[in-house]
């Protein structure tokens, strides 16, 4: 799902017709759904590996991500 969001967030920055001012609300809505598409999968890696030290490293990797696609 998130490639999806992702292919079609970037198919609507190249898109000439999508650029004006009038869907500026819907780019930046797609920017805010890929930060929050990571939701899900960020909870399942903490599921599975709970026990991991490395865990809190990626999560650290995984929300600084979210935070940038937000911003």
């Amino acid at each position: 799902m998130d490639h999806s969001n992702g292919m079609f967030t970037i198919m609507t920055l190249l898109s000439s017709s999508i650029s004006s001012a009038k869907y500026r609300a819907f780019r930046a809505s797609l920017f805010v759904a890929m930060g929050l598409f990571g939701i899900v999968p960020t909870i399942h890696a903490l599921i599975v590996n709970w026990n991991d030290p490395r865990k809190s490293i990626t999560l650290v990797y995984e929300l600084a991500m979210a935070l940038f696609s937000l911003l």
